[in-house]
């Protein structure tokens, strides 16, 4: 549907983790694996885009998809009807 925003991530980053065996390693990447990295661990955290975005960003984008899925125009990933990020309008 043609919807972005810029997504800041850090150019560099230090991984910390377990292997397979339950023992530490240190991973370091720049450029893109660094923000393939910090993406994943955002899923891992429960985070999604829109969590990234700012507010007014965010509520303008939540707005557009509650178009979309009113005109049926909206490939629904959650058929519930939620909008992703609703959840946090205490913030």
């Amino acid at each position: 549907h043609g919807m972005s925003e810029r997504v800041v991530r850090p150019q560099k980053i230090k991984c910390e983790a377990l292997n397979e065996n339950m023992e530490p390693v240190v991973h370091e990447a720049e450029g893109f694996l660094a923000k393939a990295f910090c993406h994943e661990v955002d899923h891992l955290d429960g985070n999604v885009y829109l969590d990234r975005l700012s507010r007014l960003k965010r509520e303008l984008m939540q707005r557009r998809i509650r178009r979309l899925r009113s005109d049926g125009a909206w490939d629904d990933p959650y058929p519930e009807g939620g909008v992703p990020g609703d959840d946090d309008d205490d913030e």
